[in-house]
């Protein structure tokens, strides 16, 4: 039976939790499912009179491309990963319960996080680590800074005759 973990997407996703990602995934000898939720109540909070069809396409379209970037280093693991883009609902669920949905519907053996960022406006934002397991059993795995990854490393040139190293022109 082929083992399973899911690896939770933010809008940022840094090249060392990719990279921590691939190494824990090659580790456990595990297939990844990536899932990134767009959460659609940011949009709808504002006042005023806006298009939010627009809207909410320009936001899906903007998780597509951020899963699209992440799976360009995620699709690296040997037993394979798959991409699953959500959209939340306005209510009744939260990002953290369809985290853990998709950890149950999976089989995973563990979901791996992001650490949470601080700061004094973050109590308005949802605890992620916290509700995904609140509603299911799969242990969480929070990562923090760690190395980066090896498919975004670029060779810096050495300095010649004193001049100071500049990294290689990107393509």
């Amino acid at each position: 039976m082929s083992k399973t973990i899911v690896v939770a997407i933010n809008q940022n996703p840094t090249d060392a939790f990719l990279a921590t990602a691939l190494d824990t995934a090659r580790n456990c000898d595990a297939h990844i499912v990536a899932v990134h939720i767009v959460d659609l109540t940011p949009c709808f909070t504002g006042m005023g009179d806006f298009d939010y069809g627009l809207i909410v396409c320009a936001m899906e379209e903007g998780g597509r491309t951020t899963l699209a970037r992440a799976m360009k280093i995620l699709e690296g693991n040997r037993r394979g990963a798959e991409a699953r883009l959500l959209t939340s609902p306005l209510s009744g669920s939260t990002i953290g319960g369809q985290i853990a949905a998709v950890c149950d519907a999976a089989g995973a053996v563990r979901v791996l996080l992001g650490k949470r960022k601080r700061g004094w406006w973050r109590f308005l934002n949802e605890d992620i680590a916290a509700s995904v397991q609140r509603h299911t059993s799969t242990p969480v795995q929070i990562i923090g800074k760690t190395r980066s990854a090896p498919a975004v490393q670029r060779p810096l040139r050495g300095p010649v005759h004193g001049e100071r190293a500049t990294p290689e022109p990107q393509p």
